[in-house]
């Protein structure tokens, strides 16, 4: 889904994550499961994740280290690259001529106005004018590269519209030419979105044949990765050909035409989408000639079938960590780990409405001070998730890593603060919302439980039935005082952060911070992070933004950023992906 400059080759850097140190001290932990639903399903997989997350509590708390295997994991990260080598002059030849792609669902479409999950084919038959990649701090952006329909593109000075100079000579795989017209066209198709809001689609631009001008409803940092990034590029003469409206989910699904590397052959609903190689494609033909999207919904079923050569890409939306860890640990031969970081993270939000504990910064920090990042990730999370000193993922262009971080976990210091807001240790209780059945988070609040009773805080679990987390956090905020979400640092994965500190961002809504006197400074150093017209002028009030966040707000607490994993075949060569879903794979051949 969603800057600047031309293609960029990051280099590969190798990190380790160093071995987490258990706490030993014993404590005694009680939870509370109750459901707002009162459904004996709920019911039934609150009391299953409160056991599961009690066993991981204890591996926790006896040290065991071999609980997990993240520690030892290493890993290629996204700060240099992991993106970084496609070679898109290559004379290789492949040892094999199919491709086959694990995805987890069919999405019937590859249209992402129909359905979110057609981000899973899009990539493959359509092209959009800029492409995803890292950058060399490890932030996403979107891109002028060779496989982009954008050869270059300006932001107006006032910072209200876009010019998009279009790749000439591009052919759709019907032989079709692609122009403005296209795009406009493709543009408003997408309109929809609720990333394109942005833009004033009914007042786009042709200019020329290979010009377009997209204006914008008001500045925004994520503009160009937007509107950029997003739209697949359909044809709209094929798309009047069809039938136009009343043709619409055809053309998006079993009469697909894109100007993509592949081209639709067969779609066996449920099963598999066949796609051979677009003859007209604008980056020279793929040299895998045929690729297989495969529907395998079983983690465990997809794993198998790539240890035995069925398919050759298990996508990280499906991949576990038990299969991963025996990638890692050389138990698996023929399978590469290939890892990428992602804007979404684990964070827990806290009710800060009017006569709620936590209005009191003072709390705030010494719930902060009380939770050991550091066992959650290495006890709960495992090779899902890792810590960062920062208030947002590191993929988010601007973000500070704090050297040393301000909130480690500290018993005493958690104490202090308790004290500042008259507390006595033993005399705050909070509970945490967890939906029933998930657990991940489960085990983390069990940890959470354990290392707020050093801290002072008795902390009850509240499993609330998973349907009805949002309308608790949005609309009954007397119910709550503490819940773990996965949030991202924008709006969906845009990679500029302003969106989550807005007055219409997470914070603001889930977490009611609007009476807190620190709330409103917030909100304006967001709203000039979104609106500033130069990186150098964006991140100087984005670093503002985190200092004061740390300092004054507290609103949320980052525990883990979440990190992806894909396994594929060893023998898969010259490929590379960015975020979940967009593949790389024009020019990859076997070996």
């Amino acid at each position: 889904m969603k800057k600047i400059i031309a293609l960029v080759l990051a280099a590969m850097m190798i990190l380790s994550m160093a071995a987490c140190t258990a706490k030993t001290e014993e404590t005694t932990a009680s939870t509370s499961a109750t459901s707002t639903t009162a459904a004996a399903a709920s019911a039934s997989a609150a009391s299953s994740s409160a056991g599961n997350a009690a066993e991981t509590a204890q591996a926790a708390a006896e040290g065991s280290a071999d609980s997990t295997g993240w520690q030892n994991v290493i890993y290629a990260s996204a700060k240099g690259g992991n993106i970084d080598a496609v070679d898109y002059d290559t004379t290789a030849t492949s040892t094999k001529d199919t491709l086959v792609v694990q995805i987890p669902t069919d999405p019937g479409t590859f249209d992402l106005t129909y359905q979110q999950t057609a981000q899973y084919t899009l990539t493959w038959v359509y092209n959009k004018l800029l492409t995803y990649r890292y950058d060399e701090s490890g932030a996403v952006g979107a891109f002028v590269t060779p496989e982009s329909l954008a050869t270059d593109y300006k932001v107006d000075d006032d910072g209200l519209g876009i010019t998009f100079t279009l790749r000439q000579g591009v052919k759709f795989s019907n032989g079709y030419d692609f122009t403005a017209e296209d795009a406009k066209f493709s543009l408003q198709h997408a309109s929809s979105l609720s990333d394109l809001a942005v833009m004033d689609a009914d007042n786009i631009e042709v200019v020329d044949d290979y010009t377009i001008h997209v204006p914008l409803k008001h500045k925004d940092a994520n503009a160009v990765y937007d509107v950029g990034g997003i739209a697949q590029m359909h044809s709209y003469k094929y798309w009047q050909e069809c039938g136009g409206e009343a043709g619409d989910a055809e053309f998006c699904s079993t009469k697909a035409v894109g100007t993509g590397p592949y081209m639709l052959k067969e779609w066996n609903s449920g099963d598999s989408i066949v796609l051979v190689a677009n003859p007209y494609y604008f980056n020279d033909e793929p040299i895998i000639k045929n690729v297989i999207l495969r529907v395998i919904s079983d983690p465990s079923v997809a794993f198998m079938a790539l240890q035995n050569g069925e398919i050759d890409w298990m996508t990280d939306t499906s991949c576990n960590w038990t299969d991963v860890s025996t990638v890692v640990d050389g138990s698996v031969d023929g399978i590469t780990d290939y890892v990428e970081y992602s804007t979404t993270c684990h964070t827990l939000i806290e009710d800060c409405s009017e006569g709620s504990p936590l209005a009191d910064l003072n709390v705030r920090k010494a719930v902060a001070y009380a939770i050991n990042r550091e066992d959650i990730a290495t006890y709960v999370y495992e090779g899902a998730g890792y810590c960062t000193n920062s208030i947002v993922s590191m993929s988010s262009p601007g973000t500070v890593e704090y050297d040393p971080w301000p909130y480690e976990y500290s018993p005493d210091k958690a104490k202090e603060c308790l004290a500042a807001a008259g507390y006595a240790p033993g005399e705050l209780s909070l509970n945490i919302v967890i939906g029933a059945g998930d657990t991940l988070r489960g085990s983390a609040a069990e940890l959470m439980i354990s290392t707020f009773a050093e801290c002072g805080i008795n902390l009850e679990i509240k499993y609330v039935d998973i349907a009805a987390v949002a309308d608790t956090l949005v609309n009954q905020p007397q119910e709550w005082d503490l819940a773990l979400k996965g949030t991202s640092n924008g709006n969906y994965t845009e990679p500029y952060a302003a969106t989550f500190f807005s007055d219409a961002g997470v914070l603001s809504v889930q977490c009611h911070p609007q009476n807190d006197p620190a709330y409103a400074k917030m909100v304006e150093l967001a709203k000039q992070m979104n609106e500033a017209t130069s990186d150098e002028e964006r991140n100087n009030v984005w670093k503002q933004l985190q200092d004061y966040y740390l300092s004054d707000c507290m609103y949320s607490y980052k525990i883990v950023s979440v990190v992806g994993h894909n396994l594929i075949s060893s023998h898969l060569k010259n490929y590379s992906k960015t975020y979940y879903y967009n593949f790389d794979v024009a020019h990859a051949y076997f070996d």
